[in-house]
């Protein structure tokens, strides 16, 4: 259970579900950003997670995104802003990659996952919302939740 008052980072899929009607975690997402303050949670997020959710939504629907013009993409993050805490990027954060690329041998995409662990390691961060929690095996000893499971909690 996440002690209330405790910041809860969220994942680029989660913004995305918020955004897409036509997934099934659409409402446990939109809830999830719009409520998390008002139950005692403090949702924040990064520049990488805005950076990968400008990515997805401005790209086709042919191409497994939203389609959204790159006006309506920015608006929603303005939108999650009010919602979410940006965290800047820190010193700590390179150290704290470099370590946990190291230890679990990443290459590929999977170093995207330990930054955003690796963020969360610099800010004192340790409840994780993501609908893949498996892009976050054996990455640092953070706690990763569905959002349907965060929903539950609410």
């Amino acid at each position: 259970m996440i002690p209330a008052g405790e910041p809860v980072f969220v994942d680029t899929n989660i913004l995305l579900g918020a955004c897409d009607e036509s997934r099934m975690t659409h409402g446990d997402c939109a809830q999830l950003i719009s409520e998390s303050g008002e139950n005692g949670f403090h949702p924040v997020t990064s520049t990488q997670v805005l950076r990968e959710f400008l990515v997805v939504a401005t790209r086709p629907e042919s191409a497994n995104g939203l389609g959204l013009r790159t006006t309506q993409a920015v608006e929603n993050i303005t939108e999650f802003q009010r919602f979410c805490a940006l965290l800047e990027p820190r010193p700590s954060d390179w150290p704290n990659l470099k370590e946990l690329i190291e230890a679990s041998r990443l290459s590929g995409k999977r170093i995207h996952d330990a930054n955003i662990i690796a963020t969360m390691m610099s800010n004192g961060i340790d409840w994780l919302i993501s609908d893949n929690p498996a892009d976050f095996n054996n990455l640092g000893s953070v706690n990763v939740m569905t959002s349907k499971k965060y929903k539950e909690l609410l």
